[in-house]
């Protein structure tokens, strides 16, 4: 009886904090849905909830907009969890080969390519177009990087015009 009352008990927990997530963040719910809605409507596709979670996650972590992150991840992986390059870069965005990330991790991949891009601005001073060029592996001066990079800016700037 007592572990029925335990498990009675975790049940209803785990019920209001499910319904109390939905009332505290409501805002954080709308912006993802307007993320998916913009991503849709640019052409992206449909992110999905996971990728989502992960890019708001990395924006709340590293201060760059998500409209940013997804732009990139975009670029480097096609929203494609499993991506892997000719250079063995993985995952959505495309970060170095490491064994201790598997397939999958949406919000680690995430939130260690947006550390990375945060490392590439700082090394620019704050230039985010050669920053962009920078975590795309072409030297700073490179016109088919800087190409890339306008790239990721457009599709930035369709993100937040939807």
């Amino acid at each position: 009886m007592r572990h029925l009352l335990g498990v009675i008990l975790i049940g209803i927990v785990v019920v209001q904090t499910a319904n109390l997530s939905t009332v505290v963040y409501p805002v954080a719910a709308q912006r993802q849905n307007r993320l998916q809605d913009a991503a849709i409507k640019t052409g992206m596709g449909d992110p999905g909830e996971k990728i989502l979670t992960a890019v708001s996650i990395a924006s709340k972590q590293t201060g760059l907009s998500q409209e940013l992150i997804l732009s990139l991840m975009y670029t480097e992986s096609s929203l494609n969890i499993k991506a892997v390059s000719s250079k063995n870069y993985q995952g959505l965005m495309q970060i170095p080969h490491s064994n201790l990330l598997l397939h999958g991790e949406e919000d680690v991949n995430t939130l260690i390519g947006a550390k990375i891009l945060l490392e590439k601005i700082a090394l620019t001073q704050g230039d985010l177009r050669k920053a962009i060029v920078l975590y795309k592996g072409y030297p700073p001066a490179s016109s088919k990087g800087l190409l890339h990079a306008d790239k990721v800016l457009s599709l930035v700037r369709k993100l937040k015009e939807v």
